[in-house]
Order: structure tokens, then sequence, then C-alpha cells
């Protein structure tokens, strides 16, 4: 049994200086030239519906066009490197997510680092991950779930969308922080490891919030834990996996903008601005909230100073999970 627990490290970053967006459009005027968001995902999917939503009221915001530029692959590695090499002019972003700050873990020269080669510009979500069974399956809490994984150790299988992907690595967390043992089932991707669960071929799976409510409502399913440290207002009765496990450390994933590192200070406060203007728009709350997210917008600082932690994090599970694969 991995046990990764108390190896967790927090880096300190660098504050970043703070400017009004009054002074920046005095001294610099960006944005004069439309800005690109880049996404390491394809058209249509989650991240992208996001982006577009995004980038139409930065777009306002800012006073300039706003596109979305998709580049998948990867894992959403490729954007991240593309993004890391871009020009550090403001005119480029990056939607990234928990998957890009494990990357240099699960990949070799990954051609970034995830504190190194960006700069911070603001948080926009929060993406709770759901453990779900088959409505079949013998426990129904997370309690049930120890007590029956206890007794039959490495018996039951998890489906998850991948290999050392942010569900596959909640699991990893949950078996350290509970000392019991599961086998992973990984697939290609989400929705296949989703139907493997709700026909029964695996009693188990994790995945975002936002697909297990939609099938735990129509009975497909039942959600066992989510990843909270709270009980959410808008699913009272599910409760947080750390409610049960003290010791679980998975969070929440989130969804970030950053800029290529060397971004001007004053740029990446006129866009962390922008963003936080732009969600005030309560079109958008409803939108994430639809999706099964929590909008929670965090300054370029704010962003600068969890970072590094919400890195570590991620990154002593999947360096335990490398460890114990070698």
């Amino acid at each position: 049994m991995r046990k990764i627990r108390g190896i967790l490290s927090v880096a300190v970053m660098a504050g970043l200086a703070l400017v009004t967006s009054q002074q920046v459009s005095a001294q610099s005027g960006y944005p004069t030239q439309p800005v690109r968001i880049v996404i390491g995902f394809a058209p249509g999917g989650g991240t992208d519906t996001i982006a577009r939503m995004l980038a139409q009221n930065l777009s306002q915001v800012l006073g300039q066009q706003v596109v979305v530029d998709n580049r998948p692959g990867a894992g959403g590695l490729i954007a991240a490197a593309y993004a890391a090499n871009e020009k550090p002019d403001g005119y480029t972003l990056y939607l990234s997510g928990t998957s890009t700050l494990i990357g240099p873990v699960v990949q070799e020269n990954p051609g970034y680092d995830p504190l190194k080669s960006f700069t911070p510009v603001a948080n926009v979500a929060m993406n709770p991950l759901a453990l779900v069974a088959n409505p079949s399956f013998e426990a129904s809490t997370i309690a049930e779930l120890v007590e029956a994984a206890k007794a039959k150790p490495g018996e039951f299988f998890y489906a998850t969308p991948g290999v050392a992907t942010t569900q596959h690595l909640f699991v990893e967390m949950l078996e350290d922080a509970a000392d019991i043992e599961l086998e992973d089932a990984p697939f290609q991707g989400a929705a296949p490891s989703i139907a493997a669960v709700v026909s029964g071929e695996i009693p188990l799976a994790i995945m975002s919030l936002s697909a297990a409510a939609s099938q735990a409502q129509g009975g497909a399913l039942k959600i066992l834990g989510i990843s909270t440290l709270e009980r959410l207002p808008d699913f009272p009765d599910l409760a947080p996996v750390a409610e049960t496990i003290k010791d679980f450390s998975a969070r929440p994933t989130i969804n970030f903008l950053v800029a290529p590192a060397g971004t001007p200070d004053d740029i990446v406060q006129t866009l962390s601005d922008a963003v936080g203007k732009a969600m005030e728009d309560p079109k958008i709350g409803d939108f994430l909230k639809q999706q099964g997210l929590l909008p929670h917008y965090l300054t370029s600082a704010e962003l600068a100073a969890e970072l590094p932690e919400e890195t570590a994090r991620w990154t002593a599970a999947a360096e335990a999970l490398k460890a114990e694969d070698r």
C-alpha cells in the first residue's frame, strides 16, 4: 500500500505586482488585437464549452475579440507545451486544469514546467469528482465501501478514463488514506468508463460530478462520495469522502487561466480583473453549475499562492503511482 501522506511540500511563488485596469490602459493600451484562449481538447467538449462561454464575456469586458484555439492531444499536454512557448505578450492564454499540473510526471519531457512556464491569471471553476457504483453494488456509502474492500482486498475494480488521470489518482489517494486495495480498470476516455459501470461490467467508477449526477438522477448508478471538503448546497445529500476518511487529500480539480511566463505584470492584472468582471455575469455561474462545476474565481495573486500546493498534492499521488508501477 502506498503511503503518500506527509510528503506534500508547499512552494512559495512570488506575488504579482498589482495595478488597476485604468492604470494599465493608460500605460499600454492593452489589448489592441484579438486574444486567444488555447485549450487541449476538441470542440464540443466540456472544456471547450467553458472556454467559449468565458471568451464571449471577456470579449465584451476587454473590448477586443477573444477566440478559442483548440489543440487536442495527449490529454491537454500538447496545448500546454504550445502555450508555454508562445510570446509572453498577453495575446495567448491557456485554459489549464489539474491534469496539466501532473504532466511532467506522466510524460517525460512534456515541453513545459507547470509552475515555471506559466504566469497565473485567474481561477475560473472547480470540478468535483464523484465515486460511483452500479446500483447493484453491495456498498452505498464510503464507509460501506471501506468495510467491503477490507473484507475482500483487491476484488473490486473501478473504471477510470485512463492511467494517471486525476480520476485514477483520486482513488489512489482514497486507497492510501483508507488503507484499502482496489483494482483499476483504465478505459480510453470518460464515456466508456461510465458505460462500464452503468452496464455492470465494472462495479465502481470515478467521474465528474456533472456526469455522475445526471446518471444518478435516472437511477443508472449511485454516488458513494464526492471530492469536496463540505457538502454542496445544490447536492446536500452527497457526502464528501473526507467526512468518512479524514486523511483523504484529493480535492476538486480546477480550471484556470495562465499566460506564458514573462507576461508583463500590468497585462496579467488587466486579464485577471477582466475574468473577475466577466464572471459577475450570472449566466456564467448558472452555466457552470449546469455542467456540475463550481464557479470559483481567484485573482492572479490568489491563484499563484494556491498552485504550488495543488501541484504538490497531485504530483505526490502521480509519483507514488509511477513508483509502484516500476
